[in-house]
């Protein structure tokens, strides 16, 4: 099953892919929207299917992507001491 990290990172890397164009972040609006809810099937914690659409919406609705943001690491590519890294930050942030 793939984690509430893994669905993010893999969220706003296909959101980077967009590059502004409106007709490519509607299109992966639906697709994300569409896959948290298969993902989010038979879970308790409803916590995390609503945390996924506020991203969602949020960088479907209010984000613009510059150019330096398509350069980064994929999440999955990062080494286990950037994930850590990572990981402390984003908990932090959310928790």
């Amino acid at each position: 099953m793939i984690t509430e990290m893994e669905f993010y990172s893999n969220v706003f890397d296909k959101f980077l892919e967009t590059s502004n164009d409106v007709k490519e972040k509607e299109s992966w609006k639906c697709k994300s929207i569409i896959e948290l809810m298969n993902i989010s099937k038979g879970r308790v914690n409803n916590i995390f299917c609503e945390n996924g659409l506020r991203i969602i919406m949020d960088l479907s609705n209010n984000y613009y992507i510059f150019p330096h943001e398509c350069e980064s690491k994929s999440y999955i590519k990062l080494s286990k001491k950037e994930k850590k890294i990572l990981f402390s930050i984003l908990k932090k942030e959310f928790i």
